[in-house]
């Protein structure tokens, strides 16, 4: 049997710990037997992290005096991109 403090929290299957409340500082103890482990060190769970916005793509076609660009016009610095296939890089402002 496991005991939190403060109550709430249950252990699934696996040991799978469900039912906490995010930023709520827990420590369990485990019985078994009539015997009760110390409890455990004071641990809690961060809120999730928030979905990056879709990259949205402004192409520029060639010409014949100038390369075509690419820009990331919703660009992010705090994000890293991925191109499938892999070959573009992103720089400095998205482009």
């Amino acid at each position: 049997t496991y005991t939190f403090t403060p109550a709430g929290p249950i252990v699934g299957a696996g040991g799978v710990i469900s039912v906490m409340t995010i930023g709520t500082s827990y420590t369990v103890t485990a019985t078994n037997g009539g015997c009760t482990s110390l409890a455990s060190l004071s641990f809690s769970n961060a809120a999730q992290l928030s979905t990056p916005a879709v990259p949205t793509i402004t192409s520029v076609a060639a010409s014949c005096l100038s390369a075509g660009s690419s820009t990331i016009s919703n660009y992010d610095v705090s994000n890293t991109y991925t191109f499938t296939p892999a070959g573009p890089i992103v720089g400095a402002g998205g482009v």
